[in-house]
Parts: C-alpha cells; sequence; structure tokens
C-alpha cells in the first residue's frame, strides 16, 4: 500500500501533514528513481526519527481520526526500517531488508543464484562472498532469429493463429540435421504440438517423454536440472 493510500486512513489534515513530512525523504528517493526505470539504486532515505516517535504518540491519542489503526503502525514500522537500513530503489519502489531478522544458515553456506551479480542484496549482505564464474557456454557460433513480437501473455493471447505462425516459421528454418527445442508457456503446450503436428511433424518429443526425436516442446519450469535436450543445437 502507498504513502498516499495511508493518508486516506487519517481523517485529520493534521496528521496527514505529519504523514507527509515524514515520509518525504522516502518519496524523494521513489521519484529519482522512477525517472531511471532501468537502474537499481542503493540509498539511505532521511527519515526524521524524532518525528517519527511523535508520529507515533499522536497516533495513539487521536486513534478515533484514524480507520485502520493497526495498518497504519505497521507501515510506520516499515518506515522505521527503511529509514534505519541501506535501500534499494527502482521503478518509484523501495525495498530493504530488515536488519531485525536473522537468516538461519550453516556455517559455510553456497547459495547458486544466476542473479547474484546484479542483485546488490548479495554485495552488501554481510557476511556473503560473491564469487562470478566463468561462462561455460560458448555461443559464438549460434544465429539469432529474432522475431518483433512481444511475447507476453496477454499480447499472446490477443494475436490471432499466433501458434500456427510460430509453427510455420519452424517448418521454413528447420533443416533436416537441426535438432529443435521448443520452450514455451505450460498453458500453450498443446496447442504448439497440434500446430506443429498440422505443419507435418509427426514425430515430436512432448516434455518428459522426450525419446531422442530431432524436434521437442517443453514449457517453462521443466526443465531445470534435465539433460533431456543436451545434444540439440
Amino acid at each position: 500500500m502507498t504513502i498516499w493510500q495511508f493518508s486516506d486512513q487519517l481523517d485529520s489534515a493534521w496528521l496527514r501533514d505529519r504523514l507527509y513530512r515524514l515520509c518525504n525523504g522516502l518519496l524523494e528517493q521513489a521519484t529519482y528513481a522512477k525517472a531511471l526505470p532501468n537502474t537499481i539504486l542503493s540509498c539511505r532515505p532521511q527519515v526524521d526519527f524524532e518525528l517519527l516517535q511523535d508520529f507515533e504518540e499522536c497516533l495513539v491519542v487521536n486513534k478515533a481520526l484514524v480507520k485502520n489503526l493497526n495498518a497504519v503502525k505497521d507501515f510506520i514500522s516499515d518506515v522505521s526500517v527503511l529509514g534505519a537500513s541501506l535501500c534499494f530503489c527502482n521503478q518509484g519502489r523501495i525495498a530493504a531488508v530488515d536488519s531485525r531478522i536473522t537468516l538461519w544458515g550453516l556455517q559455510n553456506n553456497i547459495i547458486l543464484d544466476a542473479s547474484a551479480e546484479i542483485d546488490q542484496r548479495y554485495k552488501y549482505a554481510p557476511n556473503i562472498t560473491v564469487d562470478i564464474q566463468p561462462k561455460i557456454i560458448s555461443n559464438f557460433k549460434s544465429i539469432l532469429h529474432v522475431s518483433n513480437f512481444n511475447t507476453i501473455q496477454s499480447s499472446i493471447e490477443n494475436t490471432l493463429d499466433f501458434s500456427r505462425k510460430i509453427c510455420k516459421a519452424i517448418r521454413e528454418r528447420k533443416t533436416e540435421v537441426d535438432k529443435t527445442l521448443i520452450v514455451v508457456h505450460k498453458s500453450r503446450e498443446e496447442d504448439i504440438v497440434a500446430c506443429l503436428e498440422h505443419e507435418g511433424f509427426t514425430d515430436i518429443g512432448i516434455g518428459d517423454n522426450f525419446q531422442d526425436q530431432d524436434i521437442a516442446v517443453a514449457h517453462f519450469g521443466n526443465l531445470i536440472g534435465k539433460n533431456h535436450w543436451k545434444d540439440f543445437n
């Protein structure tokens, strides 16, 4: 819930004004980060903790003017955490790791995370060392065919014959020596298989039922930790 929505919980212009003053540093950081949509910024928003304490006391005294006291208290607690922590801003949102939370772990933990190099939480987390591994797969001989199309689910649903057009393009480009893997959303798997069959593909490996066919269909989430398709080019 945003600061503006929480202001609607207060039936007092005086309380709303103090809430805005209290959150001014957070709003400034969020506004600044919103102008840089492709950047994650680390920052320490300025929060006046004397004003924070005063505001909490005012809430209790004027609780009759607060529609949902517990929700506003929880929000103020979050403001306290943000003001005392290293924060990360992206697209107008601010997040932080609550220093009061202690993560359980062994003496020597190994976390496998492909995004660790760009996730600043690892960079600033205590007792964590990011060990960047060298590339083990080279794609320098690959040829990429890029289609100018938005593949989010809503765009696909609003596009007529999407699956048929994709399968037709595969038929046009596939050669006899190609082993082709098609990865789709789970909800479109059957549709893609039907369209491939319409294009003349009769032997299709589907999901875990893959039997070394030269064309296979799998869905996102069913590829991790499997080597069924390791020989595909």
